[in-house]
């Protein structure tokens, strides 16, 4: 199936099936945990014939690693999804590799690597994705790209985010083979002019130190040489380094602390400073000469220090005092003055600490006095160098909140590993003979005409669409309804005249199905289907609608369905009668059993104004799906009674079927919040053929979250999801040409989202743009050709302005959307650009 699906819809199942796995299967790297960088490794035999100066990139394949124990659904998706190693699409590729990555042993995960690395030369966009992944894959796993070493070596044309991870995978896949060579690569960068880069380099030799002790003392003697670099951030960066690696025990000589010691009168940036004292006080016994000097000059500049350099020039006093209190009392006494009227709450307290420990004037604190020296010198453990992707790898790769390093709205986090795997027969697939009617093999008309299509309803069955009855569910029960088909020849006709009654002849259908054993008409309905008990026109239509959408049900439409004269005469109502009947809390329109209902929101029918553009009624739930009643519905454009946040929604209510329905409401319990949707009141009785109007009120959250609810009547409980228009985000806001202006201006650059279209009409236009979006017409001339509009989100009271500008003679239109939210802009613009497609 993988093979067989699209580019597109390889990467969501991909997604799927890895999301499946994780909650289906055991781990197959139990101990990779506790030492993820072991692999079983095996050296294949060399053949007679066989090359042995393969070329670097090639290493990998020397070596087979042994096949590990998983379950046979487990292996299966695995070895179909190599193949997709290969796609052309780098969405697929990745998608992939994180599924090898998640799902394979180690050992074979390491198959991925080259398909990524040759994926990742691409365009500038992909490239980063792509690096993200392996930069996460290599911080847990290096040796799935230790083959591809020169692959992730810094080029000049690279941008600054693809610098600073190429650097990154260096280090995390950086071995005692390939340690020289990597250094080699940096200390060419550490020469170029670009200061930041430099910088990197120099964190990234320390963390390569932390890795391999065997060239601590090499890259110790590097980074001393970079102390004379002429930018004080790559001196500063290059002491933090330094005085890390002492903390390792790398380069014991003197002369690298009183080195670092003589930067301090040059070096102005806080953390290096702070770094120079710390290591001055550590090694205060190896340069007694010299550090009491040193503390008197960081004395005078006491004052003007950072507060990160105070607290450990508090500590270089304190030291030089166990070690000889004659000569640096004074100066800690001065230093202790001073720190007792610091802004910083933290100086004042270790001043206060400090006086008690070693002054002890009063002996308030003897036992503390006397364990200074322990307090002040104790041993220190070693730092911990992480690499800058591991706060990545909590994301599931190929995720936004994996590429932004931060948790983004809608995220899943990957499963956990089940401890045990659950009853793999869970995913067998069941014999024909046990599965339901609605088990159907397809969905076309071919399924339908040979009796396998989902059952018709009959006149007296009363239970929903898609639920079979606990008790016979693999029972031979659901049979009876294809015997139905075929002899209620009566309800057949009944059901062909439906369409004729509304308004002519049936609309073509892409097929006619017979019953159980007929056979199916040519397509475009030239002849009914004659199978066995006679002719079933209207079967034939109704089986249809369960597999094909038609023209009645496309998703936009002006539906004037509803302007018809009902086929019974219906009851004249007086407007008194209708107000008098919804202050007592009733609805005469709702309990009435032939005429349509009217409106069931009194007040927010009476502040409606109407609109400047026809509104569209879109199709909100099929009545073969709701129990016999269908929905439609339209946003309208006034301001909500609940507030300016919330969207206005009209409800038009039909029932469709041949019984009355009655109690239909919006279940309080299916409501995520009570802020989110205002519910309409219950309607207690609809008649058959009757219409009823609604209104809802929902405060959408984001662009992509639908609002959803079920609704309750007396056929049963069904889902609705209404999902948010783009443009009925929005409120007008008027403001004039000026100001419009202003404000567009002020929102360029990244919050200006732009496109060229051709139109056809320039004074189709204006209408074309305010069909698609809830605004204020600031300008609109069409002989000029230029179009102006304003508005405010709903989601978060951000400014939106939108503007036309129309070539009469090349009829190409310039469309520029300028908001403070880009992703709204952009959504936006896509609506409009469509529109006047």
């Amino acid at each position: 199936m993988l093979a067989d699906t699209d580019e597109w819809g390889q990467i969501y199942l991909l997604h799927l099936l890895t999301r499946y796995a994780r909650t289906q299967f055991t781990n197959p790297n139990p101990e990779e945990e506790e030492d993820p960088l072991k692999a079983k490794k095996k050296k294949k035999k060399a053949s007679f014939y066989s090359d042995e100066d393969d070329d670097e990139e090639d290493e990998e394949d020397d070596y087979d690693y042994s096949p590990e124990e998983l379950d046979p659904d487990h292996r299966l998706l695995l070895r179909a999804a190599q193949p997709l190693l290969n796609s052309r699409n780098a969405g697929v590729v990745q998608a992939v590799a994180s599924a090898f990555y998640y799902l394979a042993p180690s050992g074979e995960a390491q198959k991925v690597g080259r398909a990524l690395v040759r994926t990742m030369h691409s365009t500038r966009e992909v490239e980063y994705v792509i690096l993200q992944t392996i930069a996460t894959m290599a911080a847990k796993r290096p040796e799935m790209f230790s083959a591809f070493l020169t692959d992730f070596f810094v080029n000049e044309t690279d941008a600054v985010y693809v610098r600073n991870l190429k650097i990154d995978i260096l280090t995390n896949i950086a071995t005692e083979a390939n340690i020289s060579r990597i250094l080699r690569e940096f200390n060419y960068y550490v020469h170029k002019d670009d200061k930041s880069f430099v910088a990197a380099t120099t964190h990234a030799i320390g963390r390569c130190a932390f890795r391999l002790e065997e060239v601590q003392d090499t890259c110790m003697h590097g980074l001393m040489a970079l102390l004379s670099h002429q930018s004080e951030t790559v001196v500063a960066e290059s002491v933090v380094v330094i005085k890390k690696l002492l903390q390792l025990g790398a380069g014991g000589d003197d002369n690298i602390v009183l080195q670092l010691a003589k930067l301090l009168d040059k070096i102005e940036i806080p953390a290096a400073r702070a770094s120079i004292v710390w290591v001055v006080g550590e090694y205060c016994e190896k340069i007694s000469k010299y550090a009491p000097d040193i503390f008197r000059k960081l004395c005078k500049s006491f004052a003007e220090e950072d507060a990160a350099v105070k607290m450990q020039i508090l500590n270089l006093g304190a030291k030089l005092s166990l070690h000889n209190a004659a000569q640096v009392g004074g100066m800690l006494q001065y230093s202790l003055n001073l720190a007792k009227y610091d802004q910083h709450y933290d100086i004042r307290d270790k001043a206060r600490l400090m006086r008690a420990l070693l002054l002890n004037a009063k002996g308030t604190c003897p036992e503390l006095h006397a364990n200074a020296r322990a307090l002040f010198f104790t041993p220190k453990p070693a730092p911990q160098e992480a690499a800058l992707s591991t706060d990545r790898g909590r994301f599931m790769m190929g995720t936004l909140s994996h590429l932004l390093n931060h948790t983004a709205d809608g995220y899943l986090p990957l499963e956990n590993w089940p401890a045990e795997a659950p009853d793999p027969a869970c995913r067998d697939v069941a014999p024909k003979s046990q599965r339901g009617t609605f088990a159907a093999v397809g969905f076309g008309s071919d399924d339908v005409a040979a009796g396998r299509g989902p059952p018709m309803r009959t006149p007296g069955d009363t239970r929903m669409l898609g639920s079979v009855d606990a008790g016979s569910f693999y029972s031979d029960e659901d049979d009876e309804y294809s015997d139905e088909y075929s002899e209620d020849d009566e309800y057949s006709d009944e059901y062909s005249d439906e369409y004729s009654d509304e308004g002519g002849a049936a609309p073509p259908r892409a097929a006619a199905a017979a019953p159980r054993g007929g056979r199916a008409a040519p397509r475009g309905g030239g002849g009914a289907a004659k199978g066995r008990g006679g002719g079933s026109e209207g079967y034939s239509d109704e089986e249809d609608e369960y597999s094909d959408y038609s023209d009645e049900y496309s998703d936009d439409y002006y539906s004037d369905e509803y302007d018809e004269q009902p086929k019974q005469q219906p009851k004249t109502t007086s407007a008194s009668e209708d107000l008098s009947s919804l202050l007592s809390g009733g609805s005469s329109a709702a309990t009435s059993t032939t005429a349509p209902s009217r409106s069931l929101d009194l007040l927010s029918a009476l502040s409606s104004a109407p609109s400047e553009v026809r509104r569209p009624r879109t199709l909100l739930l099929k009545h073969v799906l709701g129990g016999g009643l269908r929905i439609d519905h339209s946003f309208d454009r006034t301001t909500s009674m609940h507030g300016a946040e919330y969207s206005g929604i009209s409800l038009w209510l039909s029932n469709k079927s041949d019984k009355p329905i009655s109690s239909i409401h919006i279940d309080q319990s299916s409501l995520e919040g009570a802020d989110d949707i205002k519910p309409f009141p219950e309607v207690s009785v609809l008649a058959p053929g009757a219409v009823a109007e609604a209104n809802v009120h929902v405060k959408f959250s984001s662009v992509k979250r639908s609002a959803k609810f079920q609704l309750l009547h007396s056929g049963g409980s069904f889902s609705v999801e209404l999902a948010p228009k783009i443009g009925e985000l929005l409120r007008p806001a008027p403001i004039s040409v000026e100001e419009f202006n202003t404000l567009q201006q002020s929102l360029s650059g990244m919050n200006e989202s732009s496109a060229k279209v051709d139109v056809s009409e320039v004074d189709d236009v204006n209408e074309a743009l305010l069909q698609q979006m809830n605004a204020a017409v600031v300008e609109s001339d069409a002989m000029a050709g230029h179009f102006k509009y304003s508005a405010e989100s709903k989601l978060g009271e951000h400014p939106c302005v939108v503007s036309a500008d129309v070539d009469s003679t090349t009829g190409e239109a310039v469309l520029r959307v300028n908001c403070e939210e880009t992703m709204f802009g952009n959504n936006l613009l896509s609506a409009l650009k469509k529109a006047l497609a």
